[in-house]
């Protein structure tokens, strides 16, 4: 059973795990969009997002862009990568977009720091899914002998973005959902998060 194939229920029974919803950030600094970014995005409304490929690749892709752009020396971001950690409790599959706390790598090493999943059309989906990747990074993390805690995952559907927090052995559902019309907010989570794994 690949990552995919989880349910809540099931993430909660494997690994031992408890889920909450509640504030995983309190003041946010916003960033505000590039001219780059804002013009790929327009571009991305010529298309018709229904499906995860198009929108991975018309909204996703700039947005990561986007922080490798500011945060090169500090990060790699990688897209389709599987993360096979642990195939007799199902830690394996491929994950939409994975961060690393290393920059210019040419495979994916720990610490890993951030896991990012695209959905189709529904948020509430994707947490098992999303879950179940948080606990393969911090098993692939601890076996490199990196140890990172708490690992952020996130569920998008391009447009809704909902943010998740793995810590200890509780994953925090955050209580806002950001919209795209909001990036700045999102953009200002990302580097919240980056600037506190910065090496």
């Amino acid at each position: 059973m690949p990552y995919s194939s989880f349910t809540v229920s099931q993430v909660e029974e494997t690994f031992n795990v408890s889920f909450q919803q509640g504030k995983i950030f309190d003041v946010i600094e916003k960033i505000s969009i590039s001219e780059r970014l804002n013009y790929s995005l327009q571009d991305a409304k010529l298309f018709y997002l229904d499906n995860e490929k198009i929108k991975s690749e018309a909204v996703l892709f700039p947005v990561m862009a986007e922080l490798m752009r500011r945060n090169s020396e500090y990060i790699s971001i990688f897209s389709g990568k599987r993360l096979d950690v642990e195939p007799n409790t199902n830690l394996v599959g491929e994950c939409d977009f994975l961060i690393t706390a290393i920059p210019h790598l040419v495979r994916v090493k720990a610490p890993i720091i951030f896991v990012i999943e695209a959905k189709s059309d529904n948020i509430d989906y994707g947490l098992a899914q999303c879950s179940a990747q948080m606990l393969g990074t911090r098993k692939f993390n601890e076996l490199e002998k990196e140890f990172v805690n708490p690992i952020y995952g996130c569920i998008t559907t391009a447009d809704a973005w909902q943010f998740v927090k793995l810590e200890k052995n509780i994953i925090t559902l955050h209580n806002e959902k950001y919209y795209l019309n909001e990036l700045p907010e999102i953009l200002g989570i990302f580097q919240y998060i980056i600037n506190k794994n910065k090496k």
